[in-house]
């Protein structure tokens, strides 16, 4: 819960500095092969600045089965959210290309399906590397595709630390549609 505190204290924040002229976005990001739910983007860009920042709110959820009886087993609820910085190469056009980073939050708490399981949370914290592009579609709309890295991410569940395996690396994907000011 303390994660949609920050991001509604980040649109107060962000909504204030909007009467100077700058850019205030407000997206979503739905993935459907990815994801069954939207991810939530906040980012402001100063008036004639090549740097906008942001933040992501993102969740969703996961079923583990028992691979004999296909009875579910586990369910996984994750949150990935954190701040972004991302350079426009050009500021003066509708569309511009940007290379970013963003430092992602990873919290991952499974509950059990039948009885007798225990509940178990798992985090880290990964610095994710990347680039795409944004721009206008009319006077409201705005898009952005991205694809940002992180070598280095640990995203293995609670069960997954339990049977000794390992997730290495991850990615993040945006596929944003949403209003300007």
């Amino acid at each position: 819960m303390s994660t949609l505190k920050s991001f509604a204290l980040c649109l107060l924040l962000l909504s204030g500095t909007a009467a100077n002229a700058g850019e205030l976005q407000a997206g979503i990001s739905f993935v459907p092969l990815l994801t069954s739910s939207p991810h939530l983007h906040l980012s402001y860009r100063p008036s004639q600045s090549h740097l906008q920042f942001g933040y992501k709110y993102q969740r969703w959820t996961d079923e583990y089965t028992n691979n004999i009886t296909q009875l579910t087993t586990a369910r996984s609820t994750q949150t990935r959210s954190g701040p972004m910085l991302m350079y426009l190469s050009e500021i003066d056009t509708d569309s511009s290309v940007y290379y970013g980073i963003e430092l992602l939050q990873w919290v991952a708490r499974e509950y059990p399906v039948g009885p007798g399981g225990v509940t178990a949370t798992t985090s880290s914290n990964d610095l994710y590397f990347g680039a795409g592009k944004t721009g206008h579609l009319n006077s409201h709309w705005y898009y952005d595709f991205g694809l940002f890295l992180s070598p280095t991410a640990d995203l293995s569940s609670p069960s997954s630390k339990n049977n000794g395996s390992s997730s290495s690396g991850s990615f993040d994907l945006q596929l944003q549609l949403g209003l300007f000011f």
